[in-house]
Parts: C-alpha cells; sequence; structure tokens
C-alpha cells in the first residue's frame, strides 16, 4: 500500500490534491478504506496548517490531530522518531493477557508493561512480532500452542480450546 501510495503522492498536498476514490482504490486491501481514504486527507491537512507539514514528534502534538489515536501516534514515534513506545493493536492485547502478564483490555496500561519491561532495543519490532504471533499462532479461537514457541511459558489465559 505504502509503496503504491508514494509513487503517486510524496507530500502532505499531493495527498490533500488527490481525488478520494483514487486514495480509496490504493488503500483496497486496508479495512475501512473510505475511512482511511478521508483520514489522511484531513491528518495531512492540519500536519500542513498546523504544523508547517512536519509530523510532530511528540504524543501530546500527534493525539490533538483528528483521526489519529494512540496506535497511530506510537506508530510514528516507534518507526519515524525511533522513540520508546509501542502501538498496542487487538494482537498485543489477546497475546499479553493470555501469557498471563497483565489483566486488562485498557492499551495503555499495556503500553506501559511493556515499555517498563521489555528491552528498548526490541521496542522497535515488538508491534510487528506480536501482530505476526497473533494472526498466524495465537489467533483468538482455538490457537496453535502445539506450534507455538512459547507454548510452556504461557498461562492460557481464556482458552477453552487450542490445537
Amino acid at each position: 500500500i505504502l509503496n503504491e501510495l508514494f509513487s503517486k503522492a510524496n507530500s502532505f498536498q499531493e495527498i490533500i490534491d488527490m481525488n478520494v476514490k483514487e486514495l480509496e482504490k490504493i488503500l483496497y486491501l486496508a479495512r475501512y478504506r473510505k475511512v482511511k481514504a478521508e483520514r489522511l486527507k484531513s491528518v495531512s491537512k492540519e500536519i500542513l496548517e498546523r504544523f508547517y507539514g512536519k509530523v510532530p514528534d511528540n504524543k501530546e502534538d500527534l493525539l490533538s490531530i483528528k483521526g489519529i489515536g494512540p496506535k497511530t501516534a506510537n506508530l510514528v514515534l516507534n518507526f519515524a522518531y525511533n522513540k520508546p513506545f509501542i502501538p498496542v493493536d487487538s494482537n498485543t492485547i489477546r497475546i499479553t493477557n493470555r501469557l498471563g502478564w497483565i489483566n486488562t483490555e485498557k492499551p495503555g496500561e499495556i503500553e506501559n508493561l511493556l515499555v517498563d519491561n521489555l528491552n528498548k532495543d526490541f521496542l522497535r519490532e515488538a508491534n510487528a512480532i506480536f501482530m505476526l504471533h497473533g494472526k498466524k499462532i495465537c489467533v483468538p479461537i482455538s490457537p496453535f500452542c502445539s506450534f507455538c514457541p512459547v507454548n510452556g511459558l504461557c498461562s492460557k489465559i481464556g482458552v477453552e480450546k487450542n490445537r
């Protein structure tokens, strides 16, 4: 998706000027592509107008932009600015709870746990690892525990049946 987007628009202004249907086509494989296309345009406009075209490098400013929530803010801070933040998605919530590391559905609490306890060098890759593990092995229903590399360390909280 990003390669196609950046081949057609490499500035906020070009995204703003792009036809929303063309953006939706680029975002075809993403969930909620119509909403995301509109958000991409509005976020681009706000970054241009309020931040003079520079993506903010702090969470407070990022969260002040309509359409940017904690997960996106953490993605930006982690990958664009190499800061110790971790984007928490449904896979991260499920896996940390299932392992018995925490008992909450609140992304902020899970983020704090991970940032405080994981090696800072690992944080950058942690979200991708949780996402891949959650999609391939630690799936929501009937996880593939027999293939899991941390099976012996997992509390399997909430797991009724596994494979």
